[in-house]
C-alpha cells in the first residue's frame, strides 16, 4: 500500500517512502497497519506499549488525534515559532536549577538531623583543627621564608664585605709591588748611574797605569844619565840633563795632583786599584825630584868633581841600604796593580 500524502495522525505532509511522520512520530509506512490503531512512538527513544508505558526507560509521547476527514476543512500545520522553542529550554534550565538546589538542601538537612550533635562538633572540631594546622602551615613557610630572606640578605652582605676586603688587599698587595717596582727601578737606575761612573773611573785609571810603565823607564833614563855626566867637564851636557830632569819633575807633579783630584764613586770596585796607582806616582815623583835637585846644585859649578858630596846629597837622603827607598817601594807596588 503506498505512503499517504498526509499524516493519519497529525495531518503533516509526507513524503513517498516515508516510514515516520517528522511532526508527531506515528508509523505511516505501506505495512498495511491501521495508524489509528498505533500509539505514536518516538523514532529515535524507543516504543510506547498499549498500556502507555514507555519502552526502553523512554518518556511516552501523547497520540496527536487525527484531523477529521472533512472535504471543506483544510490541513493547518502545528505552529514552531522560536520563541516557543526558548521558552522550553529556560524551563529546562530552571528545573535542573531546582533539582541541584533540592539536593544541597537535602544534603544539609541529612547532615543536621541525620548527624548527631556530637558528631556534628567533631567534625567541626576536626574542620578547625585543619584549619589552624593549615593556617599555621602557612605561616611556618612565611616565617621560613623570611628567615631565608634574611640569611641570604646577611649572606650578600658578607659577601660584599669579603669582596670589598679582598679589594682592600688587592690594592694594598699592588701598592705594595709598585712600591718594591719603584724602590728596584730606583734601585737599578742608581746601580746603573753607579756602574757607568765605575766605568768611567775604570776607563781614566787605565790611561794612568798605562803612562806609568813610560814615566819609570824615563826616571831610570835620568839616573844613568846623571850617574854618567854629572862629573863630566861640559856644562851643556849637564846642563841639558838637568833641564831634562827638571821638566819630568814637573811633568809627574802635575800628574800626581790631577790623579789625586780624581773623583772616587762611592764603593767604587777600583778603590784599592786607585790607591796603590797614586802611591805608585808618588813614588816616581820622588824618584826624579831627586835627580833634579842634585842637578840643581851640579850645574852651579864648572867643575862639578871638587863639590861631589854636595851634588848627591839630596840623592842619599832617600838612599836605604844603597838603594831609592821610593824605587823599592815602586818595584814592589806596581805589579799589584790590576786594572
Amino acid at each position: 500500500m503506498p505512503t499517504p500524502s498526509h499524516c493519519p495522525n497529525c495531518g503533516a505532509p509526507l513524503s513517498p517512502g516515508q516510514l515516520f511522520c517528522t511532526n508527531c512520530g506515528m508509523r505511516v509506512d505501506a505495512s498495511g497497519a491501521d495508524a489509528t490503531q498505533v500509539n505514536a512512538v518516538n523514532p529515535y527513544a524507543g516504543g510506547v506499549a498499549d498500556n502507555g508505558t514507555a519502552v526502553n526507560g523512554t518518556q511516552e509521547l501523547v497520540p496527536i488525534p487525527p484531523v477529521p476527514q472533512d472535504s471543506g476543512a483544510s490541513y493547518q500545520q502545528p505552529s514552531h515559532h522560536p520563541s516557543n522553542h526558548n521558552h522550553n529550554h529556560a524551563k529546562m534550565i530552571g528545573l535542573v536549577a531546582g533539582c541541584v538546589a533540592a539536593g544541597a538542601v537535602a544534603a544539609a538537612l541529612v547532615f543536621h538531623f541525620v548527624v548527631s550533635p556530637q558528631q556534628q562538633a567533631q567534625f567541626q572540631q576536626q574542620q578547625q583543627q585543619s584549619d589552624q594546622a593549615l593556617s599555621q602551615a602557612q605561616q611556618d613557610a612565611s616565617n621560613a621564608k623570611a628567615q631565608a630572606d634574611a640569611a641570604q640578605q646577611q649572606a650578600d652582605a658578607a659577601q660584599q664585605q669579603a669582596n670589598a676586603a679582598q679589594q682592600q688587599a688587592d690594592q694594598a698587595a699592588q701598592a705594595q709591588a709598585d712600591a718594591a717596582a719603584a724602590a728596584q727601578a730606583q734601585a737599578n737606575a742608581q746601580k746603573s748611574a753607579q756602574d757607568t761612573a765605575d766605568q768611567q773611573f775604570h776607563d781614566t785609571l787605565v790611561s794612568y797605569y798605562d803612562a806609568l810603565s813610560g814615566y819609570d823607564r824615563r826616571i831610570r833614563n835620568a839616573a844613568t844619565n846623571f850617574n854618567n855626566n854629572y862629573l863630566s867637564a861640559s856644562a851643556s851636557t849637564r846642563s841639558g840633563y838637568s833641564d831634562d830632569a827638571t821638566g819630568l819633575q814637573y811633568e809627574l807633579e802635575a800628574q800626581v795632583a790631577n790623579l789625586y783630584r780624581l773623583s772616587e764613586p762611592q764603593n767604587s770596585a777600583y778603590a784599592t786599584q786607585f790607591a796603590l796607582l797614586q802611591q805608585c806616582y808618588n813614588d816616581c815623583y820622588h824618584r826624579i825630584s831627586v835627580i833634579a835637585d842634585a842637578w840643581t846644585t851640579d850645574v852651579q859649578y864648572s867643575d862639578p868633581s871638587s863639590h861631589k858630596d854636595e851634588i848627591l846629597e839630596p840623592i842619599q837622603q832617600d838612599n836605604v841600604h844603597g838603594t831609592n827607598r821610593y824605587k823599592t817601594d815602586y818595584d814592589s807596588t806596581y805589579p799589584q796593580i790590576s786594572l
